[in-house]
């Protein structure tokens, strides 16, 4: 049901129209609305970049890696795998990333 192809029509575009609207007032409404204290300092937010950073040099390792087999023939994932693949490892080894830095304590 998932990977179904999405119904052509007007449906569709009305579908996204209509989800779009949403974000854009829900935004503006956020934009608008009464700021919060942020609990972010330069410490959170170095180790925040860290983990991020770790994450990007892992998917890059990863794609090396992917590369390395498709070129040698032993594996060949199609796009939409290979999509989903990065993506969820983007997300995850992120967050993953961030909350071990936070865990661990300042970075020298």
């Amino acid at each position: 049901m998932l990977f179904q192809s999405p119904p052509s029509g007007a449906t569709f575009s009305g579908v996204l129209i209509s989800m779009g609207t949403v974000l854009v007032i829900i935004s503006g409404l956020r934009l608008l609305g009464v700021k919060r204290d942020s609990l972010q300092d330069e410490r959170t937010r170095k180790l925040g970049a860290y983990g991020l950073s770790w994450s990007w040099f892992l998917t890059f390792l990863v794609l090396f890696g992917i590369f390395l087999l498709d070129l040698l023939g032993l594996w060949s994932p199609d796009a939409r795998f290979l999509s989903v693949l990065l993506i969820l490892l983007m997300g995850i080894s992120a967050r993953a990333f961030q909350l071990y830095l936070f865990r661990r304590g300042d970075i020298d």
